[in-house]
């Protein structure tokens, strides 16, 4: 498991204290950005801009506004 996934793994389990959040979504873009590469047939990309939201009950932190949608429940 990459440090990526661990970090993702660590928010979607409730892992990461809520002070600590916008720390680790820094590292998670940071990851993206500099260790990540699409691959699509022959063709390779990297990411250069990334734009991500994040909603989540244990963190109380509702995205009700951009890109939250209401028929998937918040766990």
């Amino acid at each position: 498991m990459t440090d990526l996934e661990k970090l993702l793994s660590y928010i979607a389990t409730n892992k990461v204290q809520p002070e600590d959040l916008e720390k680790v979504f820094d590292e998670v873009a940071v990851g993206l950005l500099r260790q990540t590469k699409l691959v699509a047939g022959e063709n390779e990309y990297l990411i250069k801009e990334i734009e991500f939201y994040f909603s989540g009950e244990h963190y109380d932190h509702f995205d009700t506004y951009a890109h939250s949608n209401p028929n998937i429940p918040i766990v």
